[in-house]
């Protein structure tokens, strides 16, 4: 699909744009999400957006409370350590709940949170603006984007 693929062009050329890492592997979970089943309630901009926050949230959680923030992220080169595990472990299972809790259920705020424990997102403020920034422009052009994938289908109704 082209939007798909001219949603995530025009955030990844912002990134480049602005030389910051705004664009996580979980956004694109989150485009296909919105345009390729629209009419999921998943696919709709609170799920999106509180799904990954709290994702996001998750993760930090679970890095900062197993001490996975004093080790390697698990990438490349580095191997991955049972304190990665237990930073996965934790923030899965915090990011399930509260994803049940309040309803903003997305298989891109699971990506999100898995993001964050395996250390692929900076676990510090930097990071945490830098995804911000990416959830911001995926939800609101995605959500744009969905609306008109509704409208071709003829499914457009109240979300």
């Amino acid at each position: 699909m082209l939007l798909t693929a001219a949603i995530l062009g025009v955030v990844a050329a912002i990134a480049v744009w602005w030389q910051e890492p705004f664009l996580a592997p979980s956004l694109g979970s989150a485009v296909f999400t919105q345009l390729l089943h629209p009419e999921e309630a998943s696919a709709r901009p609170y799920a999106i957006l509180m799904g990954q926050v709290l994702g996001a949230a998750s993760g930090f959680a679970g890095v900062f409370l197993t001490g996975a923030n004093m080790q390697p992220p698990f990438m490349g080169a580095h191997p991955l350590v049972w304190t990665r595990v237990a930073a996965i472990v934790v923030t899965a299972v915090l990011a399930a709940s509260l994803q049940l809790v309040s309803g903003a259920l997305t298989p891109a705020g699971g990506a999100t949170a898995l993001i964050v424990a395996i250390g692929a997102e900076a676990d510090d403020p930097a990071g945490a603006a830098h995804l911000a920034v990416g959830l911001l422009l995926v939800t609101s052009l995605g959500e744009a984007a969905r609306r008109l994938v509704l409208r071709m289908k003829g499914a457009d109704r109240p979300t």
